[in-house]
Formats: C-alpha cells, sequence, structure tokens
C-alpha cells in the first residue's frame, strides 16, 4: 500500500464510506460510477398456445387433449362448451337436465298404468311427459351424438311383480305432426323395482340405442310398465340428456 501523504486535511467525494477503524487509520470504500443504459434485447419468443378451442365440427378437437380440457363447439350460430373426460375418452356437453311434465312434490305426481311392454299406450299422463325438444340434427351435423340418464321411483303393486321406468323418445322433422308419445324404446336406460315401495333409483348415463332415425327434432320421455301386466306406479321422475362426440 503507498504511503499516504502528509496533510492536514482530506476531502472525500460523495458516494463514499468512511470507517474509523482507530490508531489513526480510516477506511473509505466506494463503488464506480453507473454506465449509460444499453439497447433493449430482442423479443422473445411467443408462449404456448392454451387448451382452448372454438371449432365446427369434432374432428376439429384436439387429437390428445388432457383431462378437464376445455373447448366450445358451435351448434349453428351459438357455442356449445364441452370438456375432455379422459375416463370416458371422449368430449362432454354440458348437462340439459329435464324433470317430469308435471309438478309435485317428492311424493309425487304418480304415473300409473298396467300393461306388461314397454310399447304398449299407458295413461295419458305417461304418454305425455315429454321433455323439450333437443335440435338432433344439428347436433349430429357437428358431430355428436346423446346420452340419457333416468333417475326416479317406481313400484309394483302387486308384487313380486317387476315394475318397470324405460327411457324412450320420438323424434320429428319441421312441419311434420309432433308425436303424440314416446314409442322407441332405449332398453338398457331403465330403473326396476319388485315391490310396493318408493326407493329411488338412477340408470346412469346409457347411449341411445339404436341410434335414432336422424330427423330435425328428438324428444326424450319415459314408458313405464310391469312384467306381469299388473299395477305399475312412478315419482319424481326426471331425464337428463348429455352430448359426446363421435
Amino acid at each position: 500500500m503507498p504511503a499516504i501523504p502528509t496533510t492536514t486535511r482530506i476531502q472525500f467525494g460523495d458516494g463514499l464510506t468512511v470507517i474509523d477503524l482507530g490508531s489513526g487509520i480510516i477506511r473509505v470504500d466506494g463503488k464506480g460510477s453507473q454506465g449509460p443504459q444499453g439497447p433493449a434485447g430482442p423479443t422473445g419468443p411467443t408462449g404456448p398456445i392454451g387448451n382452448l378451442r372454438i371449432v365446427t365440427n369434432t374432428s376439429q378437437l384436439p387429437a390428445s387433449p388432457n383431462n378437464n380440457d376445455l373447448a366450445f363447439i358451435m351448434v349453428e350460430d351459438s357455442p356449445i362448451p364441452l370438456v375432455y373426460n379422459s375416463t370416458l375418452g371422449k368430449w362432454v356437453s354440458e348437462i340439459q337436465h329435464n324433470v317430469s311434465g308435471y309438478p309435485g312434490t317428492q311424493a309425487g305426481p304418480t304415473w300409473s298404468g298396467n300393461s306388461a311392454a314397454p310399447g304398449v299406450e299407458l295413461s295419458a299422463q305417461t304418454t305425455a311427459a315429454f321433455i323439450g325438444s333437443l335440435p338432433y340434427r344439428l347436433y349430429d351435423a357437428v358431430g355428436l351424438y346423446p346420452q340419457v340418464r333416468l333417475s326416479g321411483a317406481v313400484s309394483a303393486t302387486s308384487p313380486p311383480n317387476n315394475a318397470i321406468l324405460q327411457a324412450s323418445y320420438a323424434t320429428a322433422n319441421v312441419s311434420a305432426v309432433i308425436p303424440a308419445a314416446s314409442t322407441a324404446i332405449v332398453p338398457q336406460c331403465a330403473i326396476s323395482n319388485s315391490v310396493a315401495s318408493y326407493p329411488f333409483k338412477d340408470s346412469g348415463w346409457k347411449d341411445v340405442l339404436p341410434t335414432p332415425t336422424l330427423a330435425d327434432w328428438i324428444w326424450f320421455s319415459c314408458r313405464l310398465y310391469n312384467t306381469a301386466g299388473v299395477g305399475a306406479t312412478a315419482r319424481s321422475v326426471s331425464i337428463d340428456v348429455r352430448w359426446l362426440n363421435k
């Protein structure tokens, strides 16, 4: 360290830290001044595209989606949300929840019939229980098909005979006569009971098979019967519909 010249006064510049170390020794610390700011660096690459898609046909949906990925499909001029279900390996729409066509409490309304087969005409209450019409042709055109889920309570008034409530549907084109009853059966979508009580049951989601004949509109309903051709009743019935990619 070079010797400090003999002097009686020292003037320190701005921004210096001066520490008295004792024994006539001081320490002076400082840092260099900041130079001018350089030019801005180049723009980074564009980030990855998110998982949201808006498509006009299910064939345009992502080929390798993740569970719960969201997409929208345009049905005519309206967007329908679809969520990917990795367990099903399908894109699934929201649920269209539909209750029976009659107001009432949990104990009613009660539908009754004495048929031994689901295709036989039942009481007026039973055949009138359509849900709202759905634009079947439009959904089919973009690559969607329906599943139905039936829930409610059925009772066999003469046990141990088997009371069965089975999903059904009817179709019609624009300007055609609306069908009076749903005579096409969805055999795999049913709830049943063999005692004179009303346990609540759920069919789970079922494909509508055989595939309905394509038409402009589709209505879902249900048919009530007893395998022995005696009394059967149903309460608190609802039919849910959802749409999946083909």
